[in-house]
């Protein structure tokens, strides 16, 4: 049980919450001021006997409250408990604005008198109007107390306690209301969305004085700040509500919250040593130890912490996903899909509470409340269902749907009186009691082992040398990308696909072009354009001489060699037909027939071209968008009037597509009988890879505002019967730590902790963190992003395009993100165009952002940056980075990192399987260091990166052994490899040197 009663502040926590006056904002809810009229009722009914009673009462209803609160008093020097004579007093004294002896009046009414009730509820109002939260909640649970049943009372502590930032306990107060049918639209909208932080504006006459050293109002504003993750500001206000109020429950969850986030190991295990025992009440804080157990390799207890926290709250998303993560880790898969299943439900209600909250109008769409009251009867919420489906009907959904609901929904409250139909849960069918609890030892604290940038000597460093390597490149997006995005397809940029195409040893480069809006078929004002390596550190644009004429308006592209003639293709995504282009082999390009390899209508963004079924003939993978009669013309009007870019939900997605390769340079369509037909998809980015070291490649897709995609290969291995399984909830990426479904867009890859497995990056929405995604093996993965030092620092950017790349070829895989922002509404504070970031490997998977004025101009600046691919140019094995904007030329940044490390670069080619290569996995060991990589395909956003592995190797000077697993199945192992080197390995055959046609350019290291 939460005992939030009142507790002294100390002066640090006052200064601390004098910020009151500009953060939180405490007024009467709708009831507040009522009192008087109460009361007026109440004194018109009564036939008081003592004269001088007669007289307040008169004067107070003729509003002469000195007069009433003089006669008032002299009944009380001879009644000093007259409770009809101290509610006069009070209420004469509030009208005065003398506020403390109103409330002095109203608290000396004897709880047995009739007239408590009133002056119960006008101290409380009272008490909320001069900022006095937690006094006013000791006085509604006085009322509560003597009238359960009083709405008005419950609607006030639901109050009190949710603008407190308490809405674990206030939920019981808000089901009340919605029970009795008594709450309001945006009390129902409360009790079902929790992530809705109640704040509201500041009543003028709050008392600063008290209001800042109560406890409810300094966790008002430590929640706040946890919730801006201003963890300097949270941390003392929370420390002292612990010391001060240490029963104040949602203190302890908060401080947990906050310890999880930033702190080391051993303050966390701390936190969870000192917890009081009514601790056990709160389901956060079950979460909080669960997650602490899982970073201290503890699944068992993990489990047993989720499953108490489900037992407390089932609708608890996190809980019901992390609890299925855990169970899929104890090998109890089955048992975890309910609960998987349970976590997406109650994200997609919340989804769409979001959305009617933040509506224009909010009972306005019928369709969005009649979806609300679908979902709430999914997860088991017949209550809530029932008023949902009565805000439908007044907004005008149909008869047809709404009278079975609404009568099928009431024989349902017959039999359930609690908030939750427990059959629904998943959590009823399933008893973890026999997993061990957490251990509240902190005696011995494990120590976090991090390894420090500070023994790098490296100074990663990028200069653009885009005009001299003769690159002049600018995507049109349709529109004025540089003031503003109207339409749906303005926003989301040109592709790069990196690839050597006339195999000369050097890569060259593709660019993504858009045209005006709508695409005209011939038109030569806006074309892809095809860039060769001329091997001297510069570029010539041969799009005409290669015969490229790409019209369309394109998205993204990927390069690879679709009928295995030993030349890379180029394969385009558009909005409308895709279009597949071969490799003649001599310099030039034809255009395949494109109704085997597209659709009519579709919004490709990312591809990828790789070998799905194993059966030797390449296949197609096409990540599709949105879809929509108005899709590419409407523009959506928001509350201040601005009309612009509409968010994806407006949208169905489009599903995305899986085109089979015939071995006869034909494709055949085989979406729906492969696996790939899943609903409801909004694909933006897009990584192909042997998750599972199977020999088969798995697809993930990032999605826009929707549970990504993680599509594992189950084809049986005596089978070319192509079949995968949509794993996203299972693989424990399909939403981010906290069971949310995030903007996806930009997908990095590879293992940035050097544990074997590889690891996935997704990028994100503005005020979003980024998540990464650790691999625990068998296709299995952990939102890794808050111990890897990624989630606070990516929330003020929105990110697109992203690699995993060893700038100083230390051995550890870097990062780097492009920036930049969907739309400009005038008026809107945020930033529009966004600087890149640059984060350093600490060795063991923990990242430092890099300061912008180290890496050079570039990363000093804001750019509307989109896609992003690794290419090295020059051949000086020093990664280097291209990347796309929306109103800007592209850049190709070069890699000018000081004293780098040494390093091997492999280029492989396959004679078992197709000749990419896709899925080859290398391990590389020299002394006592193993690293591996893998040959992907996909890229992330709308991108294909230079087809090799780099391994960087610090200051090794020899490989001593090197092993490959091809994905035929075939392996070799080479021995006394020197480093400093490009080496081309055909399967079967030994390492041979890259045969350049052209020298490279000496780089001074």
């Amino acid at each position: 049980m939460n005992d939030d009663r009142p507790h002294a502040a100390s002066p640090s926590s006052a200064r601390a919450a004098a910020d009151w006056r500009n953060r939180i904002i405490v007024m009467v809810l709708i009831i507040a001021g009522l009192a008087a009229v109460r009361y007026a009722i109440y004194v018109s009914q009564q036939s008081p006997s003592n004269e001088n009673l007669k007289r307040a009462t008169l004067a107070l209803l003729n509003e002469d409250y000195n007069a009433a609160e003089r006669h008032a008093n002299l009944v009380l020097d001879d009644q000093p408990h007259s409770g009809r004579a101290l509610l006069i007093a009070g209420e004469a004294a509030a009208k005065l604005r003398r506020y403390g002896d109103a409330v002095n009046y109203y608290g000396r009414i004897p709880e047995q008198d009739p007239a408590a009730p009133l002056g119960l509820s006008a101290a409380a109002d009272i008490l909320l109007k001069s900022g006095q939260l937690s006094e006013a909640a000791a006085r509604l649970r006085r009322l509560i107390l003597i009238d359960p049943a009083d709405h008005r009372a419950a609607r006030q502590m639901a109050f009190v306690l949710d603008v407190s930032g308490q809405r674990w306990a206030a939920e019981r107060y808000l089901f009340q209301l919605v029970r009795t049918g008594n709450a309001n639209l945006d009390e129902l909208l409360l009790l079902g969305d929790r992530r809705t932080l109640l704040t509201l504006p500041r009543d003028e006459e709050v008392d600063d004085s008290r209001s800042a050293v109560d406890p409810f109002v300094v966790l008002a504003l430590a929640k706040q700040a946890v919730r801006r993750q201003e963890w300097d500001v949270a941390e003392p206000l929370l420390l002292e509500l612990i010391v001060n109020s240490p029963k104040l429950i949602e203190a302890h969850a908060q401080l947990g919250i906050l310890r999880q986030e930033f702190s080391p190991l051993a303050a966390w295990q701390a936190w969870q040593a000192a917890l009081p025992s009514e601790a056990d009440q709160h389901p956060d804080i079950w979460v909080v130890r669960g997650n602490l157990a899982v970073q201290t390799g503890n699944i068992q207890t993990a489990a047993r912490c989720y499953y108490e926290a489900l037992r407390l709250d089932p609708n608890h998303r996190q809980a019901n996903y992390l609890l299925g993560q855990t169970l899929t880790s104890l090998d109890r898969a089955s048992e975890a899909a309910p609960f998987f299943k349970r976590a997406e439900l109650v994200q997609q209600l919340e989804q769409v509470l979001f959305e009617i909250y933040h509506a224009a109008d909010r009972t306005a769409d019928p369709e969005l409340l009649r979806r609300a009251a679908e979902l709430s009867t999914a997860v088991g919420r017949y209550w809530e269902a029932y008023e949902w489906a009565n805000h439908a009907v007044a907004a005008g959904a149909p008869l047809s749907w709404a009278t079975p609901f609404l009568e099928e929904t009431e024989v349902a409250l017959n039999t359930i009186p609690p908030r939750t139909h427990r059959p629904a849960t998943p959590v009823s069918d399933i008893n973890l009691s026999e997993y061990p609890l957490p251990q509240s030892d902190a005696t011995n604290p494990t120590e976090d082992r991090r390894p420090s940038l500070a023994n790098s000597t490296a100074t990663i460093t990028f200069a653009d040398v885009t005009s001299a390597a003769g690159i002049h490149f600018t995507y049109f997006n349709g529109g004025n990308a540089a003031q503003e995005t109207k339409k749906m397809y303005e926003f989301t940029g040109g592709g790069i696909a990196v690839l050597d195409y006339d195999n000369d040893g050097w890569p060259d480069i593709y660019f993504t072009q858009g045209c005006t809006w709508p695409p005209v078929a011939g038109q030569t004002e806006y074309l892809d354009r095809l860039y060769r390596n001329r091997g001297d550190g510069t570029f010539e644009d041969v799009t005409a001489a290669a015969g490229i004429v790409e019209d369309r308006f394109s998205q993204g592209v990927t390069a690879g060699d679709y009928n295995n003639d030993g030349y890379t293709d180029l394969y385009v995504a558009n909005i409308g037909r895709n279009r597949l282009y071969k490799n003649n082999g001599n310099g030039t390009f034809s255009e395949v027939d494109d109704s085997i390899v597209t659709q009519d209508e579709a919004w490709t963004t990312s591809c990828a071209i790789a070998d799905f079924n194993g059966d030797g003939h390449p296949d197609i993978y096409a990540v599709n968008y949105l879809t929509a009669a108005d899709i590419y013309d409407v523009e959506c009007e928001f509350p201040s009037g601005y009309r612009g870019l509409c968010p994806p939900q407006r949208f169905e997605g489009q599903q995305d597509r899986l085109f089979l390769g015939t071995g006869d340079g034909q494709f055949r369509d085989a979406t729906d009988e492969t696996g790939i037909g899943v609903p409801n998809g909004k694909g933006l980015g897009l990584l192909v890879a042997d998750f599972t070291g199977n020999q088969r490649l798995d697809i993930f897709v990032a999605n826009d505002g929707v549970a990504n995609f993680f599509f594992r290969n189950t084809t049986p291995t005596d089978s070319q019967k192509l079949h995968f399984t949509e794993q996203g909830l299972a693989s424990g990426t399909a939403l981010n730590f906290e069971g949310v479904a995030e903007a996806g867009m930009g997908i990095a890859c590879g293992d940035v902790n050097g544990d074997g497995q590889l690891d996935l990056f997704v990028t994100n929405y503005y005020q979003e963190s980024n998540t990464l995604y650790l691999g625990r093996g068998a296709g299995f993965f952990e939102d890794a992003t808050r111990r890897a030092g990624l989630h606070i620092v990516s929330l003020p950017f929105l990110g697109f395009g992203t690699q995993f790349l060893d700038a100083d070829l230390d051995g550890d895989l870097d990062l780097v993100i492009a920036n930049g922002h969907v739309d400009n509404p005038p008026g809107d504070p945020k930033p529009y165009h966004m600087r890149p970031q640059l984060f350093r490997n600490d060795g063991a998977g923990r990242f430092q952002e890099s300061a912008a004025e180290n890496l050079g101009p570039y990363f000093q600046a804001a750019h509307l940056g989109r896609a992003l691919a690794k290419i090295d140019f020059d051949g000086d094995g020093l990664e280097d980075i291209l990347i796309s904007h929306l109103d800007a030329p592209v850049v190709l940044l070069k890699n000018t990192t000081q004293r780098p490390g040494n390093s091997l670069r492999l280029r492989l080619r396959a004679t078992g399987s197709p000749v990419d290569a896709l899925g080859a996995t290398v391990m590389v060991t020299a002394g006592k260091k193993t690293w591996q990589r893998q040959l992907t395909a996909g890229d992330g956003y709308q991108a294909s990166n230079e087809r090799q592995l780099v391994f960087g190797l610090g200051r090794h000077s020899t490989i001593d052994r090197l092993q490959i697993h091809w994905p035929s199945g075939h392996e070799q192992v080479f021995t006394d490899i020197a480093v400093g080197q490009t080496l081309e390995i055909t399967e079967g055959e030994a390492p041979q040197p890259i045969a350049r046609k052209r020298p490279a350019v000496e780089t001074a290291k």
